[in-house]
């Protein structure tokens, strides 16, 4: 049971520091404010980590029923698809991976 905990809380902290890198270097850093010292890029990466769990747990029930996560995934997918210019779109993985199936 302590093995399947440490793995939960190991994946959690890995997603939770990606997606407060993104939004603290990418985001913040490179496009909001490029001359921010290093305490604030970390003041606001530490915040985002705050931000993206507080979004995970009420996100989180909604997404309990198997159903809901395929919706959820099928509307990101489709606004995804829908961003990108026609010739990007058969350039995506999904397409890839049915050529390497076919073949």
């Amino acid at each position: 049971m302590a093995a399947l905990l440490g793995a939960v809380v190991s994946s959690l902290a890995a997603m939770l520091n990606a997606g407060s890198t993104i939004l603290a270097m990418d985001i913040f850093k490179k496009h909001l404010a490029p001359k921010a010292s290093q305490g604030t890029v970390v003041l606001i990466g530490r915040i985002s980590v705050v931000v993206l769990a507080i979004v995970a747990m009420s996100v989180a029930p909604k997404l309990g029923d198997q159903s809901c996560v395929t919706a959820y995934l099928q509307l990101f997918r489709k606004a995804r698809d829908s961003s990108r210019p026609v010739f990007l779109r058969r350039l995506s993985s999904d397409w890839l991976f049915a050529k390497l199936r076919s073949t």
